[in-house]
């Protein structure tokens, strides 16, 4: 079976991961955690309580928890290299991972994208997409590249727009869909089966943080 490693700056949805992959009697063989920055597209820090949390829950599952100042120490290669580690999920927020972090898991590194992918990349998504009047929101799940939302697609969750607020949208995909499609992709790794890529025949934008202007047009 393929060693999986986590990096994450969300606590707490790391170990409801735990948690699923855990009733299948797997887990992380290590994880990575860094905290958030202070300013990170203005999303919260889970903060203490979420760490030790997670602290607690490496100890009673017996997972190595490895606690950086940032995600692209070499200390991640150096670990990765150690124990044989191929393959990575992320839960990251404000970090982008290098070329040489990229590099060192021959199986990739997948997260997921708040969007639609590939038509709305780049930040705040989904609000763009209610603003332009697109059908549809979403979450996808992509193999991390060096571009911006530009890695190969693994899997794609529409919601229709109609009649819904922004925020009931977002508690929609994070409820019924985010963490079942990280639990799907760390199955077919750690099982080593084919990962469904989608093609892409188009190139679209890469969409930036929405200014308050517009956000007010967005219910």
């Amino acid at each position: 079976m393929n060693k999986i490693a986590c990096f994450t700056q969300r606590p707490l949805q790391t170990i409801i991961l735990m948690y699923l992959i855990g009733k299948k009697n797997y887990n992380f063989d290590v994880i990575f955690y860094s905290p958030l920055k202070k300013k990170s597209f203005n999303k919260k820090n889970e903060g203490a309580f979420g760490l030790k949390s997670l602290e607690y829950q490496c100890k009673i599952a017996g997972v190595r928890l490895i606690k950086l100042k940032n995600l692209n120490s070499v200390k991640v290669i150096q670990i990765s290299k150690k124990y044989k580690i191929n393959s990575a999920l992320a839960f990251i927020a404000d970090t982008i991972l290098n070329s040489k972090i990229l590099n060192c898991f021959k199986k990739g590194i997948y997260l997921t994208h708040g969007g639609v992918l590939p038509n709305y990349r780049g930040v705040d998504a989904n609000k763009w997409a209610i603003l332009k009047g697109s059908k549809f929101s979403g979450i996808s799940l992509i193999k991390l590249d060096k571009g911006v939302d530009t890695g190969k697609i693994v899997f794609v969750k529409k919601i229709i727009n109609y009649n819904k607020t922004h925020k009931q949208i977002e508690k929609e995909i994070y409820y019924k869909f985010k963490i079942y499609l990280y639990e799907k992709i760390f199955l077919l790794l750690k099982l080593n089966k084919k990962i469904p890529f989608k093609k892409v025949h188009k190139k679209f934008p890469q969409y930036f943080e929405m200014v308050n202007e517009l956000s007010k047009f967005i219910r």
